[in-house]
């Protein structure tokens, strides 16, 4: 989760400016790790099982939250800046 929020902001200003590479490896890096907890929070035993979850659950959290802030950072720039064709 750290290393998803370094990669799309690691300093003040607008997240609507971080290139798609950036997306795609802290992105893709967070995705890989939520398929990660929830495969071992299912092969876990009872007892196990649910911190592995709660992990799981923040990191999905995080991921959406990042995608949540940068739509609204490019939305208020207005309704073309969201959309591919409008940039």
């Amino acid at each position: 989760m750290a290393g998803l929020l370094l990669a799309l902001g690691p300093g003040h200003g607008m997240s609507s400016w971080v290139s798609g590479a950036a997306w795609l490896i802290g992105g893709g890096t967070d995705v890989l790790l939520i398929g990660a907890g929830v495969l071992w929070a299912r092969g876990c035993r009872a007892p196990a099982g649910p911190p592995f979850w709660g992990v799981t659950t923040v990191c999905a959290f995080g991921l959406t939250a990042a995608l949540i802030k940068a739509v609204t950072n490019t939305y208020c720039h207005g309704l073309a800046a969201v959309s591919p064709a409008g940039s």
